[in-house]
């Protein structure tokens, strides 16, 4: 579900195709190692080169720039705020931060640490600049749709406890080595220890120390114990996809080299001690983070079975489907494998249920549908026994993968 902010600014570059979002997605990858730049550079020139491939090669985040997919977005915005805030120009810092709802949930993680900044910082009059995102949406909501309040109304993320279900508390703590890496977690842990260290020494932090664990450390930790509560209890439509934590690495990678590189610049080593000091634990760093990035992300990204299936789903409704007929699926990738236009509706319509009370509903004659076990029963809310059992249909093809395989709500996987 792409948010309206994030699909304001890559919908361009989706015009042609993947490769594009890619690009997006590096140019937001680009923009953040620059924002965060501004603020290592304040404090630390030591380590400020290693903040660019320690993120890239944090594994969920790499692979998501590589799949277009919004955390990336995300974690530039924040940085952007986080970046205005450093330089005091905490306007802009809470305008920026206002439209955060509207790239990616986990706002509710992060915003509240801006305001908590704010006021630390007694920049009461930027306070209300918070709602500028909100109120300017609510212009929009009232245009377009009639209701000023259609972020609340239209929330996509409520009722999905039955489809998704619930699962383990300790899910998200334990996938931290993989989608995170150990290369950017250990130096998350170094800089917690060196922080503590300091705070026990001179019983007090810097303002530059309070800022970086109240705007980079707080909101990560705090984006890990919101959906870890939410995958917990099944609330807000959670599927506990790991891949949600890469808009805290961002964040992380700040936190991780600001007090290392701090640590290297105050030391007693000078010039060429110093230099070799940086260069060993930079190339230390990337050359981990690489192995742990590959070994977990094969290069160049083989297709599996999953996509496999599609893909031959999709060559057989090309078969099947002739100029005059309108091909009504569930599962989005039915579409793009099968070469339709989803926004051409005389071909083409997503279906999300089938009333069995009125079989004639949403189905014309001479339609192809395709029921998919992954979104027919879960999002669609139609069982196949439902299609089975109605004489207005005619079976027609029934394909299943090579390997069996599960998908939500334990349905074995077959089109």
């Amino acid at each position: 579900m792409g948010k309206p902010l994030f699909t304001l600014f890559a919908s361009p570059f989706a015009q042609l195709g993947l490769w594009s979002m890619t690009l997006f997605n590096a140019l937001c990858f680009v923009f953040t190692c620059w924002a965060a730049d501004g603020v290592i550079r304040s404090q630390s020139h030591s380590l400020r080169w290693l903040f660019a491939p320690l993120l890239l090669l944090a594994p969920e985040y790499g692979r998501m720039v590589l799949a277009g997919m919004t955390e990336p977005f995300f974690g530039l915005i924040a940085m952007l705020a986080l970046r205005a805030l450093h330089e005091r120009r905490f306007l802009v810092a809470a305008l920026i931060s206002s439209f955060m709802p509207f790239a990616r949930p986990e706002y509710i993680a992060f915003v509240p640490f801006v305001a908590a900044w704010l006021i630390m910082q007694k920049s009461w009059r930027t306070l209300p600049v918070l709602l500028t995102g909100h109120m300017v949406y609510a212009l929009l909501g009232w245009v377009a749709l009639a209701d000023p309040l259609w972020y609340f109304h239209r929330d996509p993320y409520t009722g999905a406890e039955s489809v998704y279900g619930r699962g383990d508390a300790w899910h998200f703590v334990q996938s931290l080595p993989e989608t995170l890496g150990w290369p950017l977690l250990l130096l998350v842990i170094t800089s917690v220890i060196m922080t503590s260290a300091h705070l026990v020494r001179h019983r007090s932090l810097s303002n530059w120390q309070l800022f970086i664990i109240i705007v980079a450390l707080l909101p990560s930790l705090t984006i890990l114990l919101v959906h870890t509560i939410l995958w917990w209890k099944g609330l807000k439509g959670s599927l506990g996809l790991t891949r949600v934590l890469a808009t805290a690495a961002p964040l992380l990678a700040l936190f991780a080299i600001a007090p290392v590189g701090a640590l290297l610049d105050h030391s007693a080593l000078r010039g060429f001690r110093r230099i070799m000091a940086t260069t060993a634990i930079g190339m230390a760093a990337i050359g981990y983070s690489a192995y742990a990035f590959f070994d977990r992300t094969p290069w160049p990204y083989p297709i599996d079975g999953y996509q496999r299936f599609l893909r031959d789903v999709g060559e057989q409704v090309r078969v099947l489907a002739d100029s005059e007929t309108r091909v009504v699926f569930f599962h989005p990738m039915i579409a793009y494998r099968s070469g339709l236009n989803p926004y051409d509706t005389d071909h083409a319509r997503q279906c999300w249920g089938l009333d069995a009370a009125a079989p004639a509903t949403g189905l014309a004659d001479h339609d192809l549908l395709v029921w998919d076990a992954h979104f027919g029963p879960n999002e669609g809310g139609t069982p196949l026994d439902l299609l089975l059992n109605r004489a207005d249909l005619e079976l027609v093809s029934v394909m299943v993968p090579d390997e069996r395989m599960l998908t939500l709500g334990d349905h074995p996987f077959e089109v």
